[in-house]
């Protein structure tokens, strides 16, 4: 079977300084190249896989996900939150001193991440250095005073140390924080149904119309 005509690029536009076809591909080359460089485009392109490589670590490809969190470090070495995602991949894979030097590369990057302070905290939660823990999930929710994960881990932490009662006012915060985020993941998902069903109202009319209003 016969395919139709490929359509090329018409070559005389496409030529470098010299006129010459070789020089067009240099040129664009050189472009290329120099769009690569791009600061702006390698932040982009590393906040795109450190999305993709939080959305690999939710369904639990650990690999898949390190794989995409090391490219974003790769492309924007001064990411802190791929530097920080990274570090909790390691962690879950059980290498936690690695993790722990991604958590300390991402709070020197950002020191106001709250993220990285809490799992510099589960980290030595880990170890069992519970007054080093401690210290990190305060510093945590010394900038982020919302962090549910923070006030819970902190919760754990006390329990463990025998102090019940800041145990459990902790515990009552993060339930707290929970209950509210879920709270306002409803009334957006409940705002959004608002605004869809006339939508699709109004698209069940138009296909009935065209159905049988010929």
């Amino acid at each position: 079977m016969t395919k139709g005509p490929v359509e090329e690029p018409a070559r005389s536009e496409a030529r470098g300084d010299g006129g010459h076809p070789a020089d067009a591909l240099v040129a664009m080359d050189a472009g290329l190249e120099n769009l690569a460089e791009d600061p702006r485009v390698a932040r982009g392109n590393a906040e795109e896989r450190v999305r993709k490589g939080c959305e690999l670590l939710g369904k639990g490809r650990l690999d898949d996900a390190q794989a995409e969190f090391e490219a974003a470090v790769a492309l924007d070495p001064e990411n802190a939150q791929a530097h920080n995602k990274l570090g909790v991949v390691l962690a879950h894979k059980g290498k936690l001193d690695e993790a722990r030097m991604r958590f300390e590369k991402a709070l020197a990057l950002d020191p106001r991440c709250a993220a990285a302070m809490s799992n510099l905290g589960n980290i030595y939660k880990e170890k069992n250095m519970l007054d080093r823990a401690v210290e990190f999930y305060k510093m945590a929710l010394s900038v982020d005073p919302d962090h549910a994960t923070a006030h819970h881990n902190l919760g754990v932490v006390y329990r463990q140390m025998g102090m019940i009662d800041r145990a459990v006012s902790h515990f009552k915060q993060a339930h707290r924080l929970e209950l509210r985020a879920l709270s306002s993941e409803s009334r957006a998902a409940a705002r959004a149904g608002r605004y869809l069903w006339p939508l699709i109202a109004v698209a069940l009319i138009v296909a009935y119309v065209l159905a049988f209003g010929k």
